[in-house]
C-alpha cells in the first residue's frame, strides 16, 4: 500500500517539474494549452489509481 503512494507521489513530481519546465521553456501558445490540459489530466489518473488500490474494486 505505501509503495503505491511512493510511486504516485514520484510520477507526480516528474509531471510537475515537466509540466514547469515546458511554460517557463516555450514560447509555444498550443504547447502551453496543451500541458495545461494535460495535467490535471495526469492528477486525475494517479489519484484514480489510488483509490482503486485503496478500495480495491474497479469503477
Amino acid at each position: 500500500m505505501k509503495k503505491n503512494y511512493i510511486i504516485a507521489s514520484i510520477l507526480f513530481l516528474i509531471i510537475l517539474v515537466i509540466y514547469a519546465w515546458i511554460i517557463k521553456g516555450t514560447s509555444s501558445f498550443n504547447l502551453k494549452i496543451a500541458a495545461t490540459i494535460l495535467f490535471p489530466t495526469f492528477i486525475t489518473f494517479i489519484l484514480n489509481y489510488l483509490w482503486r488500490k485503496k478500495d480495491n474494486t474497479r469503477l
